[in-house]
């Protein structure tokens, strides 16, 4: 029964789409598969793994190759991407469908089932109703200085700003973007997989944000993680229990990554996305 799992691996031919797919390309590799890569790097790990390497622009590049895989992963940037596919291909895709993924990364979204799911995460609200309390003078004293505003959708940090002022969140609130609640501590993260039954925690990581040293453009901006990473060991047993509590909630499948601050005092993990 192995061998003919092995034999059929052998013959999958997987199309990973992202910014970054190395990982994915290399994983996937070492596993059996046919690796097909398309994404904005082409580095020599990745050109090693993969049976072909497509440049990820033109996006005009995958719409050929879409059609002759047998499964295709979307990687980070390329989440939301249900342009690139005709309606047979949207099985192929395997992980989180689109849709879902599409739910879940909508931080606004995200934040209202987080207050009715009762778990700790930063207030959250609309920048422009924050605009609008600001103007009348009736802004919620759950909100204040510093403040990060960010987009409702993307990931990376590099579009986030740390608000200090009215005048600060006025120049950069608007319909795309939330108001967030700044909570100083470490930066984590608890990686997934899951099954959408049954779901493990395979690590607990450190998250490298907005350093210097590694030429962040932004202060909010991701350059990598640490793993593993040993905070307080009830606090990594809280964050797990946090993400895959909400993996099995929200119906995830395959890998899932959940970011976390953890509050200066060492008392609290707060999920932000």
């Amino acid at each position: 029964m192995m061998d003919e799992n092995r034999e059929n691996r052998n013959r999958e031919k997987v199309l990973a789409v992202g910014y970054s797919v190395r990982h994915i390309v290399c994983s996937g590799f070492r596993a059996g598969y046919k690796m097909y890569a398309a994404d904005a790097f082409g580095d020599v790990d990745t050109k090693r793994c993969a049976k072909r390497y497509i440049p990820l622009e033109p996006l005009s590049n995958l719409y050929r190759e879409i059609g002759a895989m047998d499964g295709i992963i979307l990687g980070s940037g390329m989440e939301n991407a249900n342009f690139l596919f005709e309606k047979r291909d949207m099985e192929k895709i395997w992980g989180n469908p689109i849709e879902t993924v599409k739910r879940v990364s909508n931080k606004a979204w995200l934040a209202t089932r987080l207050d009715d799911l009762n778990v700790p995460h930063p207030y959250t609200c609309s920048c422009i109703r924050t605009v609008e309390e600001l103007k009348e003078g009736r802004l919620k004293l759950k909100l204040r200085y510093p403040v990060v505003v960010k987009p409702i959708y993307g990931g990376g940090g590099t579009m986030n700003k740390l608000c200090w002022n009215d005048k600060e969140l006025t120049r950069f609130a608007n319909r795309d973007f939330i108001c967030q609640e700044y909570i100083r501590g470490r930066h984590a993260s608890v990686s997934t997989l899951s099954t959408g039954k049954e779901v493990v925690s395979v690590a607990v990581n450190e998250q490298l944000i907005g350093l210097d040293s590694l030429h962040a453009p932004g202060s909010f901006s991701y350059c990598g993680n640490i793993t593993p990473f040993h905070p307080v060991s009830r606090l990594a047993e809280q964050m797990c229990e946090i993400a895959e509590f909400l993996t099995l909630k929200f119906g995830l499948k395959g890998s899932n990554g959940f970011d976390f601050v953890i509050s200066a005092d060492d008392r609290q993990p707060f999920l932000i996305e």
